[in-house]
């Protein structure tokens, strides 16, 4: 339905009433992202990173395909982002991603028990709050669809540009890396859908 009204809307009046839509979203979720406590506490826990590794190198780790092809092990010794649901890979790997990042609702809620138990720093989306419970590692980042621009300060409203990866990326360069790999971060999948659409798998 939302792609036939698109087509019928000119794109200048869709991209105002869009425009309109987030501003009005972004206004509710104003005063809470800055004043509630657990985000004055990510703001503070965030302090601490800013410029930490200023020069130095990450690699930031997505759940492409790719990674079956690559050898991941050589990145024990390096600073690595990783994302989402990576955390199955580290058992195989021999080691933990220096950071942990996700922005995505439904793999917050559904797996907030494992991402709990991680050891490393999380960074999660401060709308994903709900689903799970804040710890000292942690800090909530103020994440939202509006944009699209980058932000040096994540301390400050973050663009999720779509993916997680984009959001590591601005982390990183907070942080002060001077220069970020992306690692099976792939842009061919054999399987195909629509883009940001829940899917419900069936298993047996």
């Amino acid at each position: 339905m939302r792609d036939s009204l698109k087509e019928k809307i000119p794109t200048s009046v869709w991209q105002a009433g869009r425009s309109l839509y987030f501003s009005a979203i972004h206004s509710k979720q104003w005063p809470a992202a800055y004043l509630h406590p657990q985000r004055r506490k990510s703001i503070k826990f965030l302090n601490k990173y800013k410029d930490i590794h200023k020069g130095e190198r990450c690699f930031i780790i997505g759940n492409g395909p790719s990674l079956k092809k690559t050898d991941v092990y050589k990145l024990k010794n390096e600073f690595t982002f990783g994302m989402n649901r990576i955390y199955l890979a580290f058992p195989e790997w021999g080691f933990e991603t220096s950071y942990f990042v996700s922005i995505n609702d439904l793999v917050i809620e559904q797996c907030a028990d494992d991402i709990s138990q991680l050891k490393m720093p999380k960074f999660l989306a401060w709308h994903s709050r709900p689903y799970i419970k804040m710890t000292d590692e942690m800090a909530f980042l103020h994440t939202t669809y509006t944009g699209p621009q980058f932000q040096p300060d994540v301390r400050k409203r973050i663009w999720e540009g779509a993916t997680v990866t984009n959001v590591a990326m601005q982390l990183a360069f907070y942080m002060g890396f001077e220069k970020a790999i992306l690692i099976g971060v792939d842009h061919n999948f054999k399987s195909k859908g629509d883009a940001n659409k829940t899917i419900v798998s069936q298993g047996d």
